[in-house]
């Protein structure tokens, strides 16, 4: 006896030992791989309180904020929420929900606070559509304060904390479960500007035909254009995001209703110049490309010292450069009124600048130009918008045309324009249109006058300066300031003048014939003849060094 005992004991002790070791065996890890976390979103998980798992998805009831939410696993990590309902005091009431038990197409969940059993078709995978309900708070089948739900077969079995009761129901009367499904959402977003007509498709399983579109509160019955596609249109009026979802009935025998999840549209604003602002944020509008320019090699334009591409507001300074030489600059306060460089002309010379602004210089300020001091010796400003600088008249005594000659080499104000010589530039301020023409220093205009069979006019010879002295002549080509009036060309445009090597500029440019000695001495000539003469003086040194040497030696020979 006392042995069977000891065999028990150690039996005993032998057991405890082995499923010792085999729970250290059969020890698991267990490692985090997925979360999601939505406190007072759609898919609220504020209070979670129950989940179930079934195939690829997982669905919860959060207490708090009184939702049913369903969520795609399949990936095994981050949770994908899919679907979701909430109800707090409906027929389908989730207020202070507590259990939620998932069998075949349908969840059931159970209000603690609404006394409710609910229970929603998820065969769609997406939003919970709710099919069926029972509430009682006292009765026989109480559900006061339901606290708990499970289903087995073609029963629901729930408890009540507050009610005492276990009851049971049969859920096996859900005769019609078909629903309608949505998939393959299009639509033409963001391809509209403020207003225009949006086209929107989707795909509809299982419906009786009758779909509609949501949009902007108002409902629009879809078209069947094709097997389950469906089609509607919306015409939009105004640039905003809007949002719509799809309605549909099935075709089971209680023509159940459905709703697609919900979805944003985008109607863009204007955007005048496409830089991808919008352009109640783009006072200013085009870039340097859209200037027209003649006579600039590259433009450059400063705003506030950045480049054109951004958004502006209030007083800018804005610098317009050819490459890195200032051509004109001034003051735009955006936030009154657009700046559109599109309407902007300049038109450039080595001896004239016109700038254009197309009246957008606003009446608070004025403009300064940057002209290159070609070495002028006259200097005419018009401050007009003028198109060519033809228009500036040759004396510069034409309508609001203000001579600064006086300006040259100092600085002058006339009529409430400044301008100052710079050295190398000469800034003119205060202008409100502006246009400005120079006349270099290397001009010779000889005045003629021309006749035709109209009556003749007069016209001035625009010369270069003389030609290097060849052969002694020398020439330069003249052309006609204006070229409409008649002149026989038999008498220019090449002129011609007698000429000698070493000539000074200034009796070139002169024409003077007057001759100096040494300009006689210098010509080719007479140069050859003092080559010649260096010639002959050179022989008769060598014949004398020869005699010389040739008597030395014959002198050293009588003495030996």
């Amino acid at each position: 006896m006392v042995k069977t005992k000891r065999i028990s004991i150690l039996g005993i002790f032998l057991l405890l030992f082995l499923s010792v070791m085999l729970g250290l065996v059969c020890a698991v890890t267990i490692n985090s791989v997925g979360t999601y976390t939505d406190i007072e979103g759609d898919y609220s998980l504020d209070g979670a309180y129950s989940v179930f798992v079934s195939g690829d998805y997982a669905y919860t009831v959060s207490e708090n904020d009184d939702t049913l939410a369903v969520f795609n696993i399949s990936a095994h990590g981050n949770s994908v929420p899919v679907g979701t309902y909430t109800d707090i005091e409906g027929d389908y009431s989730l207020d202070l929900a507590h259990s939620v038990f998932v069998s075949g197409d349908y969840a059931y969940t159970v209000s603690s606070e609404d006394d409710t059993l609910a229970v929603f078709n998820i065969s769609a995978h997406g939003n919970p559509v709710p099919v069926g309900t029972y509430t009682d708070s006292e009765g026989d089948y109480s559900l006061d304060m339901a606290w708990s739900v499970f289903v087995s077969g073609d029963y629901a079995y729930t408890v009540s904390y507050l009610g005492d009761t276990l009851a049971v129901f049969n859920i096996s009367a859900q005769s019609d479960t078909t629903y309608p499904s949505f998939s393959n959402y299009w639509d033409n977003n963001a391809t509209l500007t403020i207003s225009g007509t949006g086209l929107f498709n989707v795909t509809v399983d299982n419906t009786n035909g009758t779909v509609l579109l949501e949009i902007n509160n108002t409902n629009i019955t879809a078209t069947n254009i094709s097997g389950n596609a469906y089609n509607a249109s919306y015409s939009f009026t105004s640039n905003g995001t809007y949002s719509y979802k799809w309605h549909a009935w099935g075709n089971g025998t209680s023509n159940n209703y459905n709703v697609s999840e919900t979805i944003s549209y985008a109607v863009n604003p204007a955007d005048t110049d496409n830089d991808g602002l919008p352009d109640s944020s783009d006072p200013l509008l085009y870039n340097e490309s859209n200037v027209t320019i003649s006579g600039v090699t590259t433009l450059n334009i400063t705003v506030g010292g950045n480049a054109t591409n951004g958004s502006f507001s209030g007083e800018q300074e804005i610098l317009f450069y050819d490459q890195t030489n200032l051509m004109v600059n001034f003051s735009h306060n955006f936030s009154t009124s657009n700046l559109d460089l599109s309407q902007v002309t300049i038109t450039k010379t080595s001896t004239s600048l016109i700038v254009n602004l197309s009246g957008q210089l606003q009446s608070d300020y004025n403009k300064t130009l940057y002209l290159t001091d070609n070495s002028f010796t006259a200097l005419c400003v018009k401050d007009a918008e003028i198109s060519s600088i033809s228009e500036v008249s040759s004396a510069c005594t034409g309508t609001n045309e203000t001579d600064m000659t006086s300006c040259l080499g100092g600085s002058y104000s006339s009529g409430g324009i400044n301008c100052t010589d710079e050295g190398t530039i000469i800034k003119i301020e205060n202008l409100r249109y502006s246009a400005v023409r120079g006349t270099p220093a290397t001009t010779t205009i000889v005045s003629e006058t021309a006749s035709s069979g109209s009556g003749g006019c007069l016209t001035n010879w625009i010369c270069s300066d003389w030609s290097s002295c060849v052969n002694g002549n020398q020439t330069r080509n003249c052309t006609k300031e204006k070229s409409y009036c008649y002149v026989d060309l038999k008498k220019k445009p090449v002129e011609n003048q007698s000429c000698f090597i070493g000539e000074s500029e200034e009796n070139n440019n002169a024409g003077s014939p007057n001759k100096s000695s040494q300009e006689v001495d210098s010509s080719p000539e007479l140069k050859s003849i003092k080559n010649n003469k260096y010639l002959f003086l050179g022989i008769i040194l060598i014949i004398v060094i020869g005699v010389v040497f040739f008597f030395v030696l014959n002198k050293k020979h009588r003495k030996r």
